[in-house]
């Protein structure tokens, strides 16, 4: 049986794959060292900086966004 966790990410990439223009930015990396996270677990800046990045990379490949 899937975890929570791995049932949502199903069904939002179920969710997206049936609907045009839709996308899901589900295989986010890991990081690549530690130093990202704050001691409560969210991203420090360095950690936002790092999903930003990886975002865009994601929206660039889609084109969903003009991106020049």
């Amino acid at each position: 049986m899937p975890s929570g966790r791995e049932f949502i990410e199903k069904k939002l990439s179920e969710f997206s794959l049936n609907r045009k223009n839709t996308y899901y930015f589900g295989d986010f990396p890991e990081y690549p060292e530690p130093g990202y996270l704050l001691a409560d677990g969210h991203p420090n800046e360095k950690g936002h900086a790092f999903i930003a990045q990886n975002l865009l990379k994601f929206v660039k490949e889609k084109q969903s966004i003009p991106c020049n």
